[in-house]
């Protein structure tokens, strides 16, 4: 239960070494891009979102978050996923 978090921002930071929020977007350490700065592909209920909705959404209505980085965010997301991957399925999905 993320109820007594104040944000989902917040719970990243707080359980998953190695992220860094940086301005309107979250980069994971141990990614390998070119340029090194490739953000977080931010997926929610299967559908991927922008940062500012994903910000956005209340932690008492997060049911699970994994952060996937590597071969293991490649091969579900392919290039989108370079970045690493922060899967999130809230409450109200079925």
């Amino acid at each position: 239960d993320y109820s007594g978090y104040k944000s989902i921002i917040e719970i990243i930071e707080g359980r998953t070494t190695g992220v860094t929020i940086r301005g309107n977007s979250i980069e994971i350490r141990g990614t390998s891009t070119l340029d090194g700065n490739t953000p977080a592909l931010l997926v929610v209920d299967g559908t991927t979102v922008e940062f500012s909705t994903f910000s956005n959404i209340p932690p008492s209505q997060i049911k699970t978050i994994d952060v996937l980085k590597g071969a293991a965010a490649s091969a579900r997301y392919g290039s989108r996923g370079m970045g690493g991957v922060i899967v999130v399925v809230t409450k109200s999905r079925n």
